[in-house]
């Protein structure tokens, strides 16, 4: 038996239903993947306060991305650490192999940090400042939670954000790096409060992104400054909710949900809470609702942001395939499982609920041509350059593939090209 893949990628949809007080209910059958390959075809269901915070849907389609780089890496690592934390309250259960799948990411991340202290996307680098308080960050929060973190690979990435905002201050600019390597080191105790302090009284409206202001103000909270860290995160807020035009082309990863997200974890982290956490879960549901696509950026910070509802979440009662439930409820079925194991739940509490059912299976039929700013040419050739018509290929026959990518859009982008030929 030697396994083929389907023809087609994976394809990943998400659909959210709203159940009813007092009775509303879903079933999710094998009508859901009607179109598509059942096998290695996977469904995500969870159920909850708030569906833009959907956990099981967002690990699962973190866990997807394919690429290595430092910063998917770190993504998908990141709120990993807190996801045992959370697994009671969002009706998941704890996973025995995360310590060692959260070891490897540090142990990977690690491999492409240079001497100096930075990091690269693909291997030791530099020149990438917002990146190297990213991969800091995480470092950092796996320190704290007893991770093996090498004494002096943590030092040398500290001493090189102390470095890069030690001659760096243009805030206009460079204002997202600044505040992270500031947010990151005042983590750490090794940041000084009065540049915290600078930034939030004198140049804050200089910094146009609001993460980056959320950050200082975390940082201020963590030296307990505790009234100018609630005044700052109150400047956050103001600029997520007064912003209009967003640039899409800013070097941090950023988005507005990526940003809100990051809001929200930074502020329920804080000690105390700060006052806009309510509004700030209200600002991310409706981003999320305005998307389409996310990032790994998006879903890595909305998990870290879930961990400020998780309390909400107890009251929910449920039954499942006719047997009660109380609290989130989260599951992933099989494909090849679905027909034979249909799944119907249903709320019997008397406040609404939203169910996200997260699908990820590769269609039966070929996907139409599409794109977005990008088209791609392929051509075949034989190997003495005459073009080859690869519907008549016969096997061991040997072919070369030029892809021709034609861009429509002056857009700064950063692109992977993947071709399954």
């Amino acid at each position: 038996y030697v396994p083929v893949r389907p023809a087609q990628l994976p394809v990943t949809t998400r659909m959210v239903v709203d159940l009813k007080g007092n009775g509303g209910s879903l079933r999710v059958d094998k009508e859901l993947l009607a179109a598509s390959v059942l096998d290695g075809a996977s469904v995500s269901v969870g159920i909850s306060q708030a569906a833009a915070f959907d956990v099981p849907s967002l690990l699962m389609t973190l866990d997807r991305y394919p690429y290595g780089c430092a910063e998917q890496t770190t993504s998908r690592a990141m709120p990993l650490l807190y996801v045992n934390e959370m697994a009671s309250g969002v009706g998941i259960a704890s996973d025995a192999d995360l310590h060692g799948r959260i070891q490897d990411a540090i142990y990977k991340v690690l491999s492409y940090q240079a001497s100096a202290g930075s990091f690269g996307l693909w291997g030791p680098g530099s020149g990438d400042l917002w990146l190297d308080a990213y991969v800091t960050d995480f470092l950092t929060r796996a320190r704290e939670q007893k991770y093996d973190v090498p004494a002096q690979a943590m030092n040398q990435a500290l001493s090189n954000l102390q470095n890069a905002i030690g001659y760096d201050q243009d805030v206009k600019d460079r204002g997202s790096e600044i505040a992270y390597a500031l947010y990151v080191l005042a983590r750490n105790k090794k940041a000084s409060i009065g540049d915290l302090r600078y930034y939030a009284d004198t140049q804050l409206e200089a910094f146009t992104s609001p993460m980056a202001v959320a950050q200082l103000a975390a940082g201020l909270a963590l030296y307990g400054d505790t009234q100018r860290s609630e005044a700052t995160f109150q400047a956050a807020l103001q600029l997520a909710s007064s912003s209009s035009a967003y640039d899409d082309y800013r070097s941090d990863y950023g988005s507005p949900l990526r940003d809100g997200a990051a809001m929200l974890a930074l502020a329920a982290e804080s000690k105390p809470v700060p006052t806009i956490v309510p509004a700030l879960i209200k600002l991310v549901t409706q981003e999320r609702a305005a998307v389409r696509w996310t990032s790994t950026q998006d879903e890595s910070w909305m998990l870290l942001a879930a961990r400020a509802l998780k309390a909400g979440n107890d009251s929910i009662a449920l039954t499942i395939n006719g047997a009660p439930h109380a609290g989130a409820y989260s599951d992933q079925i099989a494909g090849s499982d679905i027909a034979n194991s249909p799944l119907t739940v249903a709320n019997t509490g008397s406040n609404p609920l939203q169910a996200v059912v997260t699908t990820v299976a590769s269609p039966i039929q070929p996907l139409p041509a599409s794109g977005d700013g990008f088209t791609i040419g392929r051509t075949y050739y034989k190997l003495d350059g005459t073009e080859a018509n690869v519907t008549e290929a016969t096997q061991n026959e040997r072919y070369v593939v030029v892809l021709n990518i034609y861009e429509q859009n002056k857009w700064p982008s950063r692109l992977v090209i993947t071709d399954l030929l």
